[in-house]
């Protein structure tokens, strides 16, 4: 076996076992291999084994007992997290999703890419294996037929999820209606500029209703506005204007087209990047955002696998000010 230096020896033992009685490789009462065996099975000492044996007791899992050695007690529950893509306010998701999680509980964590062929794969080979079904749909405005196989008690939907949502839980984003009204929340800073431009190249992902609700806030409180439908270049750099962005990228080139131009943040230029993130924090001594908390959909989904009670939750999407608008 092949430990990383990213966690304790103790805890990879932890979890290499757990996986094992998750998936039924050892069932209830069934006996596990000797701390010896184990040692010489993980190349490790027999110490580790031991406190990692020791650690599994203390959480219910496992015990031990004179003359049969160690044995499972407690169930581990398997749970598969699909997300998207990899981001750092994913990250903030996961984090509190597994902070908020029992330990008997492991997680599978991975990502579809938005490639339907994949997505389709992942969800249609982990049928049946898993106790929870944790997953961000391909498409904001179909349910994938692949979901439909698993039963509705098991699956919670996570971000995109605009069509009829019927007998499955959710905790979602609205991506129309609620981004009018954090641009209403923000109109006070907006008002500071002549003109409102929302960066949404034409390969984003982002659902395209929030072009939808952008037009339709910019007519009623008569913004001249322009919605760029590609990535942001330098050339379409103007003063006076406050830019809205998904992309990344699309921030950075603006940024370095303004300090170019030594347009100061707020003054001669805003920006606002949709999904928020710890960085945006101290970039530019500070970017503003639109984003639900993703840090609280990791706890209401934690709290899901935890109760299983059914919830259906559409999350405010709030107005995080900064210097940049």
């Amino acid at each position: 076996m092949n430990f990383s230096n990213k966690t304790s020896k103790v805890n990879q033992v932890i979890n290499l076992v757990t996986q094992e009685i998750a998936e039924g490789r050892y069932s209830l009462d069934d006996c596990l291999p000797s701390v010896n065996v184990q040692s010489n099975h993980f190349k490790v000492s027999r110490d580790t084994v031991f406190k990692a044996y020791k650690a599994l007791k203390s959480r219910g899992i496992i015990d031990s007992a004179p003359m049969k050695g160690y044995f499972v007690v407690g169930e581990v529950q398997r749970i598969l997290l699909l997300l998207d893509v990899y981001s750092p306010f994913k990250e903030q998701l996961y984090n509190s999703f597994i902070a908020n999680l029992p330990q008997h509980v492991k997680v599978d964590l991975l990502f579809h890419q938005y490639n339907k062929k994949l997505f389709e794969m992942i969800v249609n080979e982990s049928l049946g294996k898993y106790n929870a079904y944790m997953v961000m749909n391909f498409s904001n405005d179909m349910m994938s037929a692949s979901l439909k196989k698993i039963p509705s008690s098991k699956l919670l939907l996570l971000d995109f999820c605009a069509f009829d949502k019927g007998e499955w839980s959710y905790i979602c984003q609205n991506f129309g209606d609620a981004f009018y009204r954090v641009m209403e929340a923000s109109i006070t800073s907006l008002k500071k500029y002549s003109k409102l431009v929302f960066v949404f190249p034409k390969e984003s992902v982002h659902p395209k209703e929030s072009i939808v609700a952008f037009n339709r806030f910019c007519a009623d409180e008569k913004f001249d506005s322009f919605v760029l439908r590609r990535s942001f270049t330098a050339e379409d750099f103007q003063r006076d204007t406050a830019y809205i962005c998904i992309a990344t990228d699309d921030l950075v080139k603006i940024i370095e087209e303004a300090k170019r131009l030594n347009c100061t943040f707020g003054k001669d230029v805003g920006v606002v990047v949709y999904n928020d993130m710890p960085l945006l924090e101290i970039i530019q001594e500070g970017i503003s955002s639109y984003s639900v908390d993703f840090k609280q959909m990791g706890e209401l989904a934690a709290d899901f696998v935890k109760t299983r009670n059914k919830i259906g939750i559409e999350m405010d999407t709030r107005f995080i000010e900064r210097k940049s608008l």
